[in-house]
């Protein structure tokens, strides 16, 4: 009689031990159905870089393109401004108003290139840093070169025609190419004005190196 007794119970252990497994599979399965997936797709971070610099090609769709061959290089600036080139120091100008060859000035824009060996920092000891305070400096890249760039304001000028320059805040962007060095100077203004630099950004954005 006892052994039939543990027959049954264990029989109807068997059973609900079964009926608890199906139920188990079923919450399984019903969790996999309805709990989303993990995804395997690239996080979408990488996507407002791209928006960004199509919008930035967007914006310098209209822009005029200034090319040089002898230099080496190609540029696109707004089609409000205009371009002077400086022969005698390898130079061109751009802005609203660009400085006349032979005058003191700053332009909005302006690159120098020096086909002779020098060095970045021979640059800056020898034509900017005694008559710049307030400097900062910070390292870049201009179409996949590295780039080397200060900024300050300048002082000391009271002497001559760029006395009117005294305390414009400009910038120095550097760049070195198969030994040749391209330099671009851009004047911020005087207190400094965000948009200036803004410009001056876009602009450098489209510089291309021909060789």
């Amino acid at each position: 009689m006892n052994l039939v007794k543990l027959k049954n119970m264990s029989k109807t252990s068997i059973i609900v031990l079964v009926v608890a497994v199906i139920a188990l599979a079923g919450v399984v399965v019903w969790q996999g159905l309805v709990q989303p997936k993990p995804s395997s797709a690239l996080p979408e971070t990488n996507q407002p870089a791209v928006n960004q610099e199509q919008q930035n090609q967007d914006e310098t769709a209209g822009w005029k393109t200034y090319r040089n061959e002898e230099y080496g290089f190609e540029i696109k600036y707004p089609p409000d401004w205009q371009f002077v080139e400086y022969p005698a120091i390898n130079s061109v100008g751009f802005g609203k108003n660009p400085v006349p060859e032979g005058s003191s000035g700053e332009n909005d824009f302006g690159i120098i290139v020096y086909k002779d060996p020098i060095s970045i920092p021979d640059i800056i000891n020898q034509s900017m840093k005694k008559y710049l305070v307030d400097t900062s400096q910070s390292n870049g890249i201009i179409d996949g070169e590295k780039s080397f760039i200060i900024e300050g304001r300048l002082t000391g000028l009271s002497d001559g025609p760029a006395e009117k320059l005294e305390g414009n805040t400009i910038i120095g962007v550097f760049s070195t190419k198969k030994g040749t060095t391209y330099r671009f100077n851009g004047s911020l203004g005087n207190p400094f004005d965000s948009n200036k630099k803004m410009i001056f950004d876009k602009v450098l954005s489209t510089f291309k190196f021909l060789k």
